[in-house]
């Protein structure tokens, strides 16, 4: 059995005792807070993942959509949207613009200005996705 008593609402600090209302040990650290520019850049990768996965969604809804019997909307990839080419086109250009936003946000000037791209394209590929879902769900119910 424990020797130490238990009482509610503080934690036990094997250095330190009791620290009141914690879920960690007061240990002195004081936790900084994080910069702007740093703050900034984690918004604009975590917004190039949400890009990323919706463009692979938009993809995948649009090879289902054909599949069903619909037509492609977009006449430039209508002859080659059953073929390699659409993942590796792509699959290419989010390389490409995984090295370009860690080029440029090495500068901080410009920073600000790529997450709103980023942000709002992917903003426009959720709508996208949510067209897709309603044009699924309406030829489910058909």
């Amino acid at each position: 059995m424990d020797s130490r008593p238990s009482t509610r609402g503080t934690a036990y600090h094997p250095h330190g005792g009791f620290t009141e209302n914690s879920l960690w040990p007061d240990n002195g650290y004081k936790q900084r807070a994080m910069s702007p520019t740093l703050r900034l850049s984690r918004t604009t990768w975590r917004w190039y993942w949400v890009l990323l996965l919706t463009n692979a969604m938009d993809l995948l809804f649009t090879y289902t959509a054909v599949e069903r019997g619909f037509e492609e909307w977009n006449p430039l990839l209508r002859p080659f949207l059953l073929t390699a080419w659409p993942v590796a086109l792509k699959g290419t250009a989010f390389l490409v613009l995984g090295y370009g936003l860690w080029q440029l946000m090495q500068r901080p000037r410009s920073a600000r200005r790529i997450s709103v791209m980023i942000q709002s394209t992917a903003m426009m590929y959720l709508a996208v996705i949510a067209i897709h879902l309603v044009g699924l769900f309406l030829l489910r119910a058909v």
